[in-house]
Formats: C-alpha cells, structure tokens, sequence
C-alpha cells in the first residue's frame, strides 16, 4: 500500500474573536489531493446553531450542491441544498457560550487541481458543548460538488470564530 505524504500548505490561527471571511489565496498546484483540518468555536451570535461556511472555491462562486447527515439530539437526519453559493459546513459550538470547547472537521478535496472533473468534497465534523444538551455532541458528514471543474486555487470559510480557532490546509500526495 502507498504511503500518503502530508504536506501543510498553509495555516491560520484567530488571535482574537472575529467575524472576518478567512480567505486563502493561491492554495498550491502541487498535489493530488487537498485536505483541510479545523478546530473551530463559533464566534458568539445568540444562536445555538453555529455554522461555518464554506464558498469561492477557486475563486467561483459558481453554484454548490450540499448533501448530509447529522446527528441533532436525538437521532440523525439528512438535509440536501442545491444552488447555493456557500456550502453550510454543519454546527461549530452554538453560541460560543462554553469557553475553552471547539468544534472539529476534516475536509477532502480530490483531484483539486483538475480541470477536466467537478470538483467534490467530503466532510465530517463534530461539535462538542455541555452548556445544551439538545445540541451537545453533534456531528455528522456530507458531501458537496461544485457545478464546475475549476481547479480549487482559493477558498473563503466563513461564520466567525473566537480566538484560538484555526484552519489547516495540507496538501496530499
């Protein structure tokens, strides 16, 4: 069996809550496959819900297709939106009301660089909170496509987040 290599591409870490777009530009070339790692707290708005959002997928806001299946209290169900123009990345951490807990995901882009493919993604993420227990431990995973074979050369996550949350972008040979 091959060996994956891991190679970090890129990194940003919140020095202090904000409700600024992360934007990362010119994502390198180089790879087979891009792998996103976050550890994220929802900036606090009020609202249970918490969502990150992902868009401008190589610079396109060229419409996205979204489907999952979460876990909400209690039991699973699924979800599905078509032609949007940012893909909901489920529930980071409600209102941030619980200090020091972090929602986490794992995003997979294959064949990033491509041209000649729609680009797809898959997704799973976990939120963890104690202040909710209807809320408290979701997670789930998904899948997204974007309605375009543009290779992946920038993307804007977006939401808020407090400080301490990052995005790690790597690259996989």
């Amino acid at each position: 069996m091959p060996t994956n290599t891991y190679t970090k591409l890129a990194n940003y870490t919140f020095a202090s809550d904000s409700a600024s777009d992360v934007v990362f530009s010119s994502i390198p070339q180089t790879h087979k496959h891009l792998m996103i790692q976050v550890l994220w707290r929802q900036k606090p708005q009020g609202s249970e819900w918490g969502f990150m959002f992902l868009s401008n997928i190589g610079g396109t806001t060229t419409p996205l297709y979204n489907q999952y299946t979460r876990w909400l209290g209690g039991g699973f169900n699924t979800d599905t939106q078509a032609s949007i123009t940012s893909s909901n990345i489920f529930y980071f951490n409600g209102d941030g009301s619980q200090a020091l807990f972090h929602g986490n995901g794992t995003f997979l882009f294959p064949d990033y660089t491509s041209t000649s493919k729609y680009k797809t993604m898959f997704f799973e993420a976990v939120k963890t909170e104690t202040a909710n227990s209807t809320y408290a431990g979701m997670g789930g995973y998904g899948i997204a496509m974007m309605d375009s074979t543009t290779a992946v050369t920038s993307l804007t996550f977006a939401g808020g987040a407090t400080a301490g949350s990052q995005i790690t972008l790597y690259g996989l040979a």
